[in-house]
């Protein structure tokens, strides 16, 4: 019963100025809307009972600890599609029994994507943004370097963020178990300020 001719899937990408640049904020998915077709006219059945279950979908879950959300609907045909909540259902009855009981409708879903953790981290370009580094024992900014951006000749950016001149001495004592800013590096200079050196 269900035979789509055409499946429409849309990424947006949201943009925001940084200084004299513009980066992506976020990526956006859009709504996704498909048409559903149920007929039971052979089978003398109602057919409501076959577009409830799409209805259902739109019910809470109910419970304390439980988020206040539709269930999670994956969307399958032949390989997952598209994974999200369902936001609206408009039930169309074209056919009916004599005795009035539908046997025809033309049901339109509208999903909104509800993205795993990772992938909305991913959308929001978290990966790319400030990280935090504890530092411990035995910590150098060239190695830290290496495992945050995977290039060790961008120290001094981490030293700079967090204002480490005596780059030998580190990390001196009182730095053990504090925290340091990971900077973007799409977003700033690795360069000293003026007048600024390291030891």
């Amino acid at each position: 019963m269900y035979n789509p001719t055409t499946l429409k899937f849309a990424h947006a990408v949201s943009l925001k100025e940084c200084g004299q640049t513009t980066q992506a904020d976020r990526v956006d998915f859009e709504d996704v809307v498909v048409q559903l077709f149920f007929d039971t006219f052979e089978a003398q059945t109602d057919v409501r009972n076959k577009t409830d279950r799409i209805v259902k979908l739109t019910k809470f879950t109910e419970g304390p600890g439980h988020r206040k959300m539709p269930p999670l609907v994956h969307l399958v045909w032949g390989s997952p599609l598209f994974t999200g909540i369902v936001t609206k259902v408009d039930v169309t009855y074209t056919m009916f029994l004599p005795d009035g009981r539908p046997v025809r409708a033309t049901v339109e879903v509208i999903f909104k994507a509800e993205p795993t953790e990772l992938e909305r981290d991913r959308n929001q370009g978290l990966p790319n943004c400030r990280q935090l580094w504890t530092v411990a024992e035995g910590d150098r900014l060239y190695l830290i370097a290496q495992q945050a951006y995977g290039d060790s000749t961008l120290w001094p950016m981490i030293a700079q963020a967090n204002n480490i001149r005596d780059v030998l001495a580190f990390p001196a004592p009182a730095l053990i178990g504090q925290v340091l800013a990971i900077p973007d590096i799409h977003n700033e200079t690795f360069e000293p300020k003026p007048g600024e050196t390291y030891e």
